[in-house]
């Protein structure tokens, strides 16, 4: 029993690390795609994950645990695991639908805000500009923002 709660202790911290570091590569390719082109932005992308692993961990050891940074193979570890779970939680994102989830958290939150309009917009900019659909996709997309776009206006 000890082993699990030590495995779900570890697990979280690195889930959580793992998303602040994919969130943050992907506001950096929301700059840059579509702007410039470079065959050197996957390894741009791969360069900044690392970054930010270091990072992240860093700020981890030092400011939630009070533990001395770049000191001991752990220290090192850490960032390698966290490095590797971003990149994990990335191929989840995008072979299993992970713009589509982002969809489905915008209706929960309908009618919350009167500015929902321009964020709904922003997400359809963004869904165009980084993905590749096909034509029925980008069909359903559309039609699942003007229905939330509806529903804002009638709640």
């Amino acid at each position: 029993m000890e082993n699990i709660e030590n495995l779900l202790n570890c697990s979280l911290s690195v889930l959580v690390m793992a998303l602040i570091v994919m969130v943050l590569v992907g506001f950096i390719k929301c700059f840059f795609k579509g702007k410039y082109e470079s065959p050197w932005f996957p390894r741009l992308y791969i360069f900044l994950a690392i970054l930010f692993s270091f990072g992240v961990v860093t700020g981890y050891y030092h400011f939630i645990l009070h533990q001395p940074v770049f000191v001991g193979f752990a220290f090192y570890r850490e960032i390698a695991v966290v490095y590797s779970a971003s990149q994990a939680l990335y191929q989840l994102y995008r072979k299993c639908g992970g713009r589509t989830f982002l969809l489905w958290l915008l209706k929960i939150f309908k009618g919350k805000n009167v500015d929902l309009d321009k964020l709904i917009e922003e997400v359809e900019k963004i869904l165009k500009n980084n993905v590749t659909l096909i034509p029925e996709q980008e069909e359903n997309i559309h039609e699942e923002l003007m229905e939330l776009k509806e529903n804002v206006k009638k709640g």
